[in-house]
Parts: C-alpha cells; sequence; structure tokens
C-alpha cells in the first residue's frame, strides 16, 4: 500500500505532462508562433460567455461550444483559415475542433486548456 501512493503520483504527474502531446493539442510554444505570424489565427474560445468574461486569450473570439453549429452559419473564418479553438479544460475544444474540421474548415488546431496559456489574461 506505501509504494502505491508513489506510483499513482508519477502517473498522474506523466498523465498531466504527456497529455497535450498525445492528444495533438497545439504547444504553447507553437501557438504564440502561429501569432507572431504574418497571417496570426483565428483564436476561438468556446467556453460559455460568463468563462469568457473571467478571463480570456486577447483576440480572441468567443462562440460557446452549445451556440457553435449556429456560429457556424455566421462564418468564423474562411474555410483554409488558421484556427485555433480552447476551452476550460481541453474536452469542449477538441469536440469543437472536431465539429470544425467536419465543417469543412482545413486549418484548426486544439490549444486545450485555457490554464496553459502563460500570459496575463483579458478581462
Amino acid at each position: 500500500m506505501n509504494t502505491l501512493i508513489p506510483i499513482l503520483l508519477a502517473a498522474f504527474v506523466l498523465y498531466k505532462l504527456l497529455y497535450p502531446v498525445l492528444s495533438g493539442q497545439l504547444s504553447y510554444k507553437n501557438f504564440k508562433e502561429l501569432l507572431s505570424s504574418d497571417q496570426p489565427p483565428v483564436i476561438l474560445d468556446v467556453r460559455t460567455a460568463s468563462e469568457y468574461k473571467s478571463g480570456h486569450i486577447e483576440g480572441a473570439r468567443n462562440i460557446p461550444y452549445d451556440k457553435l453549429p449556429k456560429g457556424l452559419g455566421k462564418k468564423i473564418a474562411g474555410k483554409d483559415s488558421s484556427i485555433v479553438v480552447y476551452c476550460h479544460s481541453g474536452s469542449r475544444s477538441g469536440a469543437a475542433s472536431r465539429a470544425l474540421k467536419s465543417a469543412g474548415y482545413s486549418n484548426v488546431q486544439n490549444f486545450g486548456a485555457i490554464s496553459r496559456w502563460k500570459e496575463p489574461l483579458k478581462c
């Protein structure tokens, strides 16, 4: 029993470190590079309006995940535009990324959880 706790703790730490890589999430470094490129991405925050108001990445557009199908009708960006999606934990952004790709958007990347952002959030 005494050895089980350190093993579980180590497994949890490895999971937290490796999940973004294994799930195909965009790294913070690559996101920052995209933002400084000649054609920065559309940043899409798929959290609720209240979550967005509590703090978001500067320049992000808010279309809550549950409103995304209607938001697609508003044309988020050109179908080949670079789009980066994030949410609170990475779950909604993953689902939103898949929905956007299914709708024909070809350059969608999932940043995952907003907690991975290393700069102050805009309120």
